[in-house]
């Protein structure tokens, strides 16, 4: 109940309605971003658990670095101008 209220305080306070707020995050860049946040979670994971990274993880994940920056900074421009309005 407390969190709830201060997520709806929080957004009366942005000026930002709620269907604003779910479009940011329904949205298909922040779904991209929790997408490869996922893959690259799991690959972090079999890391811990083997003590190392095995090559086709890292063949699999190498690649993913400059998407990640380009998706996160693109879910960031996003939320940006829907925010600022």
């Amino acid at each position: 109940m407390v969190a709830t209220a201060n997520v709806e305080r929080a957004i009366q306070e942005l000026g930002v309605d709620v269907a604003t707020i779910r479009s940011i995050a329904e949205g298909k860049q922040l779904g991209d971003v929790a997408g490869l946040y996922r893959v690259l979670d799991q690959a972090r994971g079999e890391a811990d658990e083997l003590g190392y990274v095995p090559e086709s993880t890292w063949a699999a994940v190498a690649p993913h670095g400059v998407t990640a920056q380009q998706q996160a900074d693109g879910a960031r421009a996003v939320i940006s101008r829907l925010v600022e309005g």
